[in-house]
């Protein structure tokens, strides 16, 4: 089984043009609401936070839509406080993770009144129950590296290192960083970590694996 979601599935994580408005949704829902459960993801392009208690960034999605997320923080988080934001997670190019987000703001194009449209942003909490999170890569790496997995998974278990699947006499031991690439013995893991990338890897799989701990 591949340690990623399907990243390419646009059902499961919508791009934002796709993403349903506020007045299509019911009035109780949120973003732990699990009648219908989907991710909003995007590269983070610019930072545009003007106040401490709603960050704002410019997030590029699976479509090369720009659009803005404005996180609201709770009074005791705000910057300077004590455990409050500090926005080192929200880097430039890490990917943003939004579930179930619902795009607010949206206006249709009116000529005759002169109104343009306005496709909407997004909001959510931060270090709640379904608030924002973040993935140390790109969007676009997310989806290269899931369809990568997914070819590479197809038949069990395999070291990274030699691409050696388990069997009766050999078993495989799991990296303990992001418990989800598996090696044959000590000399794989070294060449799995220096030679097969899994040093850039193994963080954006532990960040994935906190995130979805199920398969999506």
């Amino acid at each position: 089984m591949s340690p990623l979601p399907d990243f390419s599935d646009e059902a499961l994580f919508p791009a934002f043009i796709n993403c349903p408005l506020t007045s299509e949704v019911p009035p109780n829902f949120t973003a732990t609401s699990n009648e219908v459960v989907y991710f909003l993801l995007g590269t983070i392009q610019e930072n545009m936070t003007l106040t401490p208690r709603t960050p704002t960034y410019i997030i590029v999605d699976r479509q090369k839509t720009s659009f803005a997320c404005t996180i609201k923080l709770k009074f005791h988080q705000e910057l300077g406080k004590e455990n409050g934001w500090d926005g080192k997670g929200f880097k430039k190019g890490w990917t943003i993770v939004i579930r179930n987000a619902v795009r607010k703001g949206y206006q249709e194009e009116d000529a005759e009144a002169g109104k343009k449209e306005k496709k909407g942003f997004v909001e959510s909490g931060w270090r709640e129950e379904g608030g924002v999170q973040v993935i140390p890569a790109s969007l676009e790496n997310l989806i290269a590296m899931s369809e990568s997995w997914k070819a590479d998974s197809e038949g069990g278990k395999k070291c990274q290192g030699c691409g050696k699947s388990e069997g009766a006499d050999s078993k495989m031991v799991r990296c303990k960083g992001c418990e989800s690439i598996w090696y044959c013995g000590k000399e794989c893991q070294v060449k799995g970590w220096s030679e097969k990338g899994h040093k850039t890897e193994c963080k954006v799989l532990k960040s994935v694996r906190e995130i979805f701990p199920k398969p999506c």
